[in-house]
């Protein structure tokens, strides 16, 4: 046929879909002439239907310096033939110019795909005689030594109008000076690439597909270095080549249209070089390659700005995303949405010269709005430069999804500034990515959360860098002093708070609640006011922390070992804890008082929860430690002798505590807990025995308060040593339990 049905339905629908996009940007749409111009169409493809020819043609060219609508200049038989069967290439028709011709095109025509020269030379030129256009719904292809150009000095705008590939090994040369050129859109619904190792010179390039999801795939970088001006209006576009493309390298802004789709697997595209911003309607994805934006003076960035339906997307899987400013909304899109995307890559913003004045990153909290984040590092080199009444880092928090299952921010490089002072969205719903507080190491550094916030919030995982400052209060400086800091993961597959430098905690709660076990870590001690370990599945601690208010035993073993120890203040206290939430190793409680005072420690060792309430008062408020553990093994074992009131003790476990050496012990006593498998048979009989520092066991008496599950208090003592144990009197009914060496059954009237 000489058009398909087909064919001119792919070419109606993209006239259409032209329309369509002019009516939705245009600011008074004249709807009589719309819906005239419609109608037209269809009555023209329909005519076109009825009345086309029946059959393609293949031309070869005829005649050397020809015109493309001579009969004369085209044959049906091969190269140079004289029989034409036809006319000249039409629609549906197949084109191929040989070695040694040169062909004109005189007039807006069309065919289906284009081949030109045969390894040597053949030429295809525009004249200069007016503009014409030149509609190919398939390919072209420009072998070797051969030219597609326009060469003429009048000043006329032709076009090449090209449905399918464009392949040049030999010259496209489509720019003769600023008013003499060709400009190329590429249309249709199907995919198209550019390939060849050809020269390219080519003016304005257009995309504008049937629909954003058709695809530009770009193999060769000399294509794109040549063009002067790029116009997405629709459809996909693939740098897929190694080299660099700077994407209309003009101070104007540049807009991502909402029907256009960037993608940038390999090499570098680089939009708007020489200006502030870059509006962002449709989509960007960074899978592979690197992509700038913006100027490297950085005074704006990437601005999402709803167009229409679809809401503004930024995707990063791989390579590397630099943002000179930051990436947030736009002037007026406060309250549409956006959604970002990471699984690896990286993303580097803020780095520009002068910086931005506005958020580094930022999704807007409204419905529709999406972050998620399972891999790659978001960088911020520096805050914004307004001040901290901006927020320099925030995801949706209160509405939108949030969905943070990897993936690191970094506040700070090795280029950011001495003193300088991130901040951060806080949110109490919602999870956000691992944190580093990172940079230089001779420089301060440090993050907080935002202006005049009091919420709590929740991050995967915190990472204090050496010299680098985590403090819990609002960087307006009044607020937020007591919000809850909620650890989720880890950093590391280990730690979920690694710590360099210094956790400013305030009057803040730290709590650990995940799903997996977690562990403190870092080179520096970390003081928090508040800890929770809310964690079943436990928490190790890495390095010595230090409680200054309280510690909290929800859920979950607390793992401490003798050079990494739990240590609370004076001022500190903790919960009893429970059988599935104490402390597996040492703690250590300060007194620091003249007056009575008790301490529990919510001690146990493996599975056995055994704590421990100790009621002290001293002589004078010189501060002293109680370092206190429970053991497994059997206080019998001790090198301790029994007195006449003892007849045994435990030979399943004790508790060791060992006071620091000051003078000052005045009076004392101590909750024992105690459970099945300590053998507390008969409570009424039940004491607590404690060494007297040499050879010997001390009867402390005691109130218990159940068989076999309870606690026993002791009585008041007044000399304090190492350990303590529970023991049974002469003729008391608890085994403590008693090990046999062998045992004797018999049978008595059938019964044992």
């Amino acid at each position: 046929m000489k058009k398909s049905k087909w064919q001119a339905i792919v070419e109606f629908a993209s006239q259409l879909s032209q329309i369509r996009d002019n009516r939705s940007t245009d600011p008074k749409p004249q709807h009589k002439t719309k819906k005239k111009t419609l109608k037209q169409g269809l009555i023209a493809l329909t005519l076109f239907l009825f009345t086309s020819q029946a059959f393609a043609y293949t031309y070869y060219s005829r005649t050397n310096g020809g015109l493309w609508t001579s009969n004369t200049t085209w044959s049906t038989s091969g190269y140079g033939g004289f029989v034409n069967i036809g006319t000249y290439p039409k629609s549906g028709d197949i084109v191929y110019i040989g070695n040694g011709y040169t062909i004109y095109i005189n007039a807006s025509v069309n065919c289906a795909s284009i081949i030109i020269g045969q390894g040597v030379s053949g030429n295809l030129e525009y004249r200069n005689t007016g503009s014409y256009s030149l509609f190919v719904s398939g390919s072209v292809t420009v072998n070797t030594g051969a030219k597609f150009r326009y060469t003429g000095a009048t000043a006329v705008t032709s076009n090449l109008l090209l449905g399918g590939n464009f392949s040049n090994y030999g010259e496209v040369d489509f720019y003769n000076g600023v008013s003499q050129v060709v400009n190329t859109t590429f249309l249709g619904a199907g995919n198209s690439i550019v390939t060849g190792n050809g020269i390219w010179d080519v003016n304005t390039v257009t995309l504008n597909k049937t629909s954003s999801t058709a695809q530009l795939t770009v193999y060769q970088n000399a294509f794109e270095t040549s063009i002067k001006s790029f116009t997405g209006i629709k459809g996909s576009y693939i740098h897929y080549n190694s080299g660099t493309y700077s994407i209309n390298p003009t101070p104007g802004t540049f807009t991502i249209g909402p029907y256009m789709k960037y993608y940038v697997p390999q090499g570098t595209m680089w939009f708007a070089s020489a200006a502030s911003d870059v509006v962002l309607q449709g989509a960007l994805y960074v899978n592979g390659g690197t992509v700038k934006i913006g100027s490297t003076s950085g005074t704006q960035g990437l601005r999402s700005d709803r167009n229409g339906t679809f809401t503004p997307y930024l995707s990063v899987t791989g390579g590397s995303l630099q943002v000179y400013g930051g990436i947030t909304y736009g002037g007026a899109s406060g309250s549409e949405p956006f959604s970002f995307y990471m699984t690896g890559g990286s993303v580097n913003l803020n780095s520009g010269t002068t910086g931005t004045n506005r958020q580094v990153f930022y999704v807007n909290d409204v419905a529709g709005s999406s972050f998620y984040m399972s891999g790659g590092i978001i960088y911020l080199e520096k805050p914004n430069i307004t001040g901290s009444t901006i927020i320099d880092f925030a995801v949706p928090g209160t509405s939108g999804t949030v969905n943070s299952n990897g993936g690191f921010v970094y506040f700070g490089t090795n280029n950011t500034a001495n003193g300088s002072v991130f901040n951060f969205k806080p949110y109490a719903n919602v999870v956000q990515p691992n944190f580093r507080i990172t940079g230089n190491t001779s420089r301060s550094i440090s993050l907080r959360p935002s202006f005049s916030s009091t919420s709590g919030f929740k991050i995967r995982s915190l990472y204090i860098d050496i010299g680098k400052i985590f403090d819990i209060r609002s960087i307006s400086g009044t607020t937020g002093d007591t919000r809850t800091m909620t650890l989720t993961s880890n950093c590391d597959g280990v730690n979920a708070l690694y710590n360099l430098g210094t956790f400013t905690a305030r009057s803040s709660t730290v709590t650990f609640n995940p799903s997996g076990a977690q562990a403190i870590g870092g080179s520096s001690i970390t003081y928090f006011y508040n800890l929770s370990i809310n964690n079943g599945s436990g928490i190790t601690l890495n390095r010595t922390s230090i409680v200054t208010n309280y510690l909290s035993m929800v859920s979950g073993k607390l793992n401490t070992s003798n050079a990494n120890i739990l240590f609370l203040q004076a001022n500190a206290n903790a919960n009893l804890g429970s059988s599935t939430s104490f402390v597996n190793g040492p703690m250590i409680q300060t007194v620091a008082t003249a007056s009575a005072i008790s301490k529990t420690f919510p001690i146990g060792c493996s599975n056995a929860f055994r704590p421990v309430v100790l009621t002290v008062q001293h002589t004078n408020a010189t501060s002293v430690t109680y370092r206190g553990e429970v053991f497994n093994n059997p206080a019998s074992s001790l090198p301790f002798a029994l007195p006449a009131s003892i007849a045994n003790v435990s030979n399943v476990r004790y508790a060791r505590f060992i006071r620091s050496n000051v003078a000052n012990f005045s009076t004392g006593s101590i909750q024992m807990y105690y459970d099945t498998d300590d053998g507390v048979a008969d409570k009424n009989t039940l004491l607590v025995a404690h060494d007297n520092g040499t050879n010997l066991w001390q009867d402390f008496g005691g109130t218990a308060t159940a068989n076999w599950t309870g606690n026993i208090v002791s009585a008041s003592f007044n000399n304090f040593h190492t350990y303590f144990a529970l023991g049974n009197p002469p003729g008391g009914g608890n085994p403590l339990p008693i090990e046999l060496a062998s045992f004797h059954a018999k049978l008595v009237n059938k019964k044992v």
